[in-house]
C-alpha cells in the first residue's frame, strides 16, 4: 500500500514538474508583439508610408509576395504568442490533455509601383492548440 502512494505520489510530482516546463513562446517579429493594433495604424499609413519606413518600423519582414499583374509588392509581417491553457497545470490530467492558447498578429502591407504604401490590414486572431493524448 505504502508502495502505491509513494508511487502516486511520484506521479504527481513529475505532472506538475511536466506542466510546469514549458512557459509560453514567442516567435516572430517582436516589434509586432509590442504594439497595441491602434499603435500599427499610427505609424503605417496608407498612401504615406514608403518601403524604408515599413522596415525602420517593423524591420525585415516576414514574407515577401510580387504581383506582375498589378506590379505590387505584397510584405506580410507576424508574430504568434503562445501561452500554456491552465489544465497544463493540473497534476495528472495534464498528460491526458493540454495544449496553449495562441494569439496571433499579422500585418499585410502592399505597396504601389512608387515604393509607397496602397493599403494595410493588421489583424490579430486567438485560437487553441491540443496537443495531449485524448486531444
Amino acid at each position: 500500500m505504502i508502495k502505491k502512494v509513494k508511487a502516486l505520489v511520484y506521479l504527481s510530482v513529475l505532472g506538475m514538474l511536466a506542466g510546469c516546463s514549458f512557459q509560453g513562446e514567442s516567435v516572430g517579429n517582436q516589434e509586432l508583439a509590442q504594439s497595441s493594433k491602434a499603435e500599427l495604424y499610427q505609424i503605417i499609413n496608407d498612401n504615406i508610408t514608403t518601403r524604408s519606413d515599413a522596415r525602420k518600423y517593423l524591420g525585415d519582414p516576414s514574407d515577401i509576395d510580387y504581383n506582375d499583374e498589378t506590379k505590387r509588392e505584397k510584405w506580410v509581417y507576424l508574430h504568434i504568442n503562445k501561452s500554456n491553457l491552465k489544465r497544463n497545470y493540473i497534476p495528472l490530467l495534464n498528460f491526458f490533455t493540454k495544449g496553449t492558447e495562441d494569439v496571433q498578429k499579422k500585418i499585410v502591407l502592399i505597396f504601389d509601383t512608387n515604393g509607397t504604401l496602397a493599403k494595410s490590414l493588421v489583424t490579430e486572431s486567438v485560437s487553441e492548440h491540443k496537443n495531449g493524448l485524448f486531444d
